[in-house]
């Protein structure tokens, strides 16, 4: 049998550099002991920004894997004369801490994790490497932005399976996963490898080792490994482990899903799916068959026929819901099963399977989403005020509970009261179209009182709100502050001004609204200011829908706006009505540009989706195709370059070739869209 051979003769060892924006007190910071650092945010996106917060993520030294891990906290930094001081407390379990520094939707924008190992005696142990080397090639990427290093982190994996030779099988998967990632050659090589050791695997793109079973008449080809059938045939293929024999050796399911993963992994459909008939012939009740049986339904959605495969699949799998290990199994599906019977507006079914969900907050957030559909239909108010008002004593008894241990309990509570608030707010609005308009105010106070960013649209609702509970005064206040924060539409206005009569307000109506104005103006413009950042923008060039090349450089000097989007993006969809319009008010002005940058689109058939969805519409949008990586396919290259994780996001860069704005998420208000967006032209024309 060959040796399974690491990537080390292929690896680079690296120094990890911590970048100059974050300084350790300390060179070899003790797990148990506070961790002390300064962080200065020159050069980054947050250079300039005030109230920058810092979220940090403790790694415990069980395994990258652990339940729980990385536990978070919200520090705070101390300003000083140039930089920010913090401390971070540890536990001896600590092995690594990772700090991430933002300000609402801006964060740093360092290309490489700020993070630093932890000393267990004055000595790294082989958890410390193992989530360094996670951070550095999953975490960090999917958390972060950050780029992965993949040398970097495989060698992280090495070290830490040195110490640890029991880490290996655990973290085994991720570690293949990230050679193949780093190079498809050697990876191919080193996973078939692996495979070649599982009794009955076979190398990734070489013969089967074993004669695969197609039938129920298995043959036996000369110089082929006996049959698993015929194996199973003399011994009753399990020992005492429930393990099948296969060629006088054990071989588990957890072997064989491992190799179904790598098969699946390196592209290997045809092998891939032969591994996963063998994993369900002989473990036809294993935890894979179990996983996939779960993850079919989540495809249904017929709540009738959903619960039919659900009791059968309660049968076949034996499953006792009073049995924590398979509780699991069957509650998580509760949630999917009480929405779509909301969907059929089946209320007595939709209870069952609502008052049966075990999480108190996902079964808070099912009732909620229940209520929220019929206040959008107008159905059924009564009812919606029910459950909204379960969905609020939920979260207010899970308040009183004990903290997950994924949670520091600040964090914790400010999660549960954003969660409050929207419930509130939501429960407001069906009391308010119940026609009981004082409760409607009280737990619309009660939702801003929870919520440290509340937005126009819930000072509309409570302006309305007051409006009927005839509390004009604090309903022409309300609308005072909705057009002084820049929320100034032909609506506010008109209730403007019939209050401001009704009251019987002295003093000239056109001139008292255009101060108010003004000052919406102002604010408006300092809340952008505040948001700008001074970053070189990357060079790229893209083709169009016309196969034409545009490259940023062919508009040197002028003001280009980058729209990022998806056809399956319904945000980025809302949002285009506005965009229209902004681009129909900038036609004429040779130094806008709007570039509408489709991206994160995996369909064979990109092309021709992109074009028969601008087919349907009528906007006059200049779209170009972002690349796919060629070295990973799941990373797009513009995207990548100017760190898009999300869409929508539109990106502002001046006339000097820099970014000056990048704002994640949109509107569905287009006067308010065309608002931001000359805001944002005008401070990046300055």
């Amino acid at each position: 049998m060959k040796s399974l051979k690491l990537l080390s003769i292929l690896l680079v060892s690296t120094v990890t550099i911590q970048a100059q924006q974050v300084k350790f007190s300390e060179l070899k910071q003790e797990a148990g002991k506070n961790v002390s650092f300064t962080y200065d945010p020159k050069g980054t996106a947050l250079e300039n920004t005030k109230n920058i917060k810092c979220e940090v993520f403790l790694f415990d030294s069980k395994s990258p894997r652990v339940e729980g891990s990385p536990k978070t906290l919200i520090i705070s930094l101390v300003k000083g004369a140039a930089l920010y001081n913090a401390t971070v407390p540890t536990t001896d379990s600590t092995s690594l801490i990772a700090l991430y520094f933002y300000k609402d939707s801006l964060n740093d924008s360092n290309p490489h994790s700020y993070y630093t190992k932890l000393y267990h005696h004055g000595t790294l142990n082989a958890s410390a490497y193992a989530n360094e080397g996670y951070l550095l090639t999953r975490f960090g990427e999917y958390t972060f932005g950050t780029k992965p290093d993949l040398e970097k982190g495989l060698a992280d994996y090495e070290q830490a399976f040195i110490l640890d030779p029991a880490l290996k099988k655990e973290m085994l998967y991720d570690y293949l996963l990230m050679s193949h990632r780093l190079d498809k050659t050697a990876g191919i090589k080193l996973i078939s490898e692996y495979i070649e050791q599982i009794p009955g695997g076979s190398p990734a793109g070489k013969p089967a080792l074993i004669k695969r079973i197609t039938n129920d008449n298995p043959t036996n080809d000369k110089g082929a490994s006996l049959a698993i059938s015929e194996k199973i045939g003399e011994s009753n293929g399990l020992n005492a482990h429930n393990e099948y024999i296969i060629k006088d050796k054990a071989v588990s399911e957890k072997d064989m899903t491992t190799v179904f993963n790598l098969y699946h992994m390196v592209g290997e459909k045809d092998s891939a799916d032969a591994e996963k008939s063998r994993i369900f012939k002989y473990y036809p009740t294993g935890r894979l068959a179990l996983a996939m049986a779960e993850d079919s339904l989540n495809f249904e959605k017929n709540a009738a026929i959903f619960e039919g495969k659900l009791n059968t699949l309660i049968a076949k799998f034996k499953l006792d819901e009073n049995n924590k290990a398979d509780e699991r199994h069957i509650v998580h599906l509760y949630p999917r099963l009480a929405d779509l019977y909301a969907k059929d507006r089946n209320t007595e079914k939709f209870e069952f399977y609502a008052s049966r969900i075990t999480d108190q907050l996902t079964q808070a957030s099912t009732y909620n989403s229940f209520a929220s559909i019929l206040l959008d239909k107008n159905e059924d108010t009564a009812y919606a005020a029910e459950i909204s008002k379960k969905s609020i004593d939920l979260i207010v008894a899970a308040k009183s509970e004990a903290t997950p241990n994924y949670y520091t309990s600040d964090r914790y509570m400010e999660k549960l009261n954003n969660y409050h608030a929207t419930y509130a707010g939501n429960y407001a609005f069906s009391l308010y179209k119940l026609g009981r308009y004082k409760e409607a105010v009280a737990y619309e106070e009660q939702a801003f009182a929870l919520t440290k960013n509340a937005d126009i649209d819930m000072h509309r609702s409570y302006h309305d709100y007051l409006e009927k509970a005839d509390q004009l005064e604090k309903a022409l206040a309300e609308d005072e502050m909705i057009i002084k924060n820049g929320g100034s539409t032909d609506s506010t206005r008109n209730d403007l001004k019939i209050l401001y009569a009704k009251l019987g307000k002295k003093g000239n109506y056109n001139e008292y609204l255009s101060r108010l104005e003004s000052a919406g103006a102002v604010h408006e413009k300092e809340v952008w200011r505040n948001k700008m950042v001074n970053i070189p923008a990357p060079a790229f060039t893209l083709v169009n829908l016309k196969g034409q090349k545009i490259s940023l450089s062919d508009y040197k000097g002028k003001i280009v706006i980058l729209d990022y989007w998806a056809t399956w993006c319904g945000p980025c969809k809302a949002s285009f009505p506005g965009m229209q319009n902004a681009v129909n008010k900038y036609k004429d002005n040779p130094n806008i540009v709007f570039l509408f940058i489709d991206t994160f689109e995996r369909d064979a058939l990109r092309e021709k989706a992109v074009k028969d969805y601008l087919n349907t519409t009528k906007y006059s949008f200049n779209v170009l195709l972002d690349t796919q990586n060629k070295r990973d396919a799941t990373d797009f290259d513009v995207a990548d370059q100017y760190k898009v994780t999300a869409i929508p996001t539109k990106i502002i860069i001046d006339g000097k070739g820099n970014i000056r704005f990048k704002m994640t998420g949109a509107s569905d208000n287009d006067d308010e869209i065309v608002r931001e967006i000359d805001t944002m032209i005008s401070l990046a024309s300055s």
